[in-house]
């Protein structure tokens, strides 16, 4: 990860989960089972696994906040039925 994360300025590593993790994104080893969503008051969310190479996951965890401005940065595509 440090290597595929070296462009960023602001990145911490740590052997296991902080008590409060300050940051709007979290990358977490699968195997911590961080649970970040159920410990910070829905602080985050668990944005889903990712395979990082064969049979080593992460867990990836965004602020609630940081998501709900990503989705609405997406452009909606209409359904069929608005055209009605």
């Amino acid at each position: 990860m440090p290597w595929y994360l070296r462009g960023f300025e602001d990145v911490n590593w740590s052997a296991g989960v902080p008590e409060e993790p300050y940051a709007p994104v979290v990358i977490a080893g699968a195997q911590l089972h961080a649970e970040l969503d159920e410990k910070s008051e829905k602080r985050w969310l668990s944005a889903g696994y990712y395979e990082h190479r064969p049979r080593v996951f992460f867990e990836l965890f965004v602020e609630l906040e940081l998501w709900k401005r990503y989705l609405d940065s997406i452009p909606r595509v209409p359904d069929d039925d608005d055209d009605e």
